[in-house]
């Protein structure tokens, strides 16, 4: 992904689909370059859907889960999550943000804080088949102020 070139795909595309591909890239620079350079390969009005890890949600999802006395959930050293506020300013040449989907906010509310403290309180290990996840998937994520959804859709349309 770092090392696309403007002459490395002929072809150009209505849709450019990639899932947790840029949080592997380990420097901030080059997740922007590489967004950037990926626009290279789209048609004119394309569209580029990249469901990505979020740093300001897992920031969110550590401080409700301190109220609550859990640990604190690091990410695994091969990801750098989208810090969405640095993609919000960044001025891409080839495309431009149109929105991040928080589609998942209280999925993760309720299985990384509320389930999680649930476990705790009961001295049980996490089981992700509890009950609670599984509620977890219908809730609407309009319920919740904060943005806890730690995958996210971020949005693109070529320039």
């Amino acid at each position: 992904m770092t090392l696309i070139k403007p002459n490395t795909f002929s072809k150009k595309f209505d849709y450019i689909i990639s899932k947790r591909a840029v949080q592997n890239v380990l420097s901030r620079k080059l997740q922007l370059r590489s967004i950037d350079n990926m626009g290279n390969f789209l048609k004119k009005n394309g569209l580029m859907f990249l469901m990505e890890s979020s740093l300001t949600a897992q920031k969110n999802i550590n401080k409700y889960r301190k109220i609550f006395g859990l640990h604190k959930i690091i990410p695994p050293w091969h990801n750098l999550f989208l810090d969405d506020s640095f993609i919000k300013k960044h001025k891409f040449k080839r495309v431009k943000l149109i929105k991040i989907e928080n589609f998942s906010s209280g999925f993760y509310f309720i299985t990384r804080i509320v389930y999680a403290a649930y476990a705790k309180f009961k001295n049980q290990k996490v089981n992700f088949k509890n009950p609670l996840n599984l509620i977890a998937t219908l809730v609407d994520n309009e319920i919740l102020k904060e943005d806890f959804s730690q995958i996210k859709m971020y949005i693109f349309k070529k320039k």
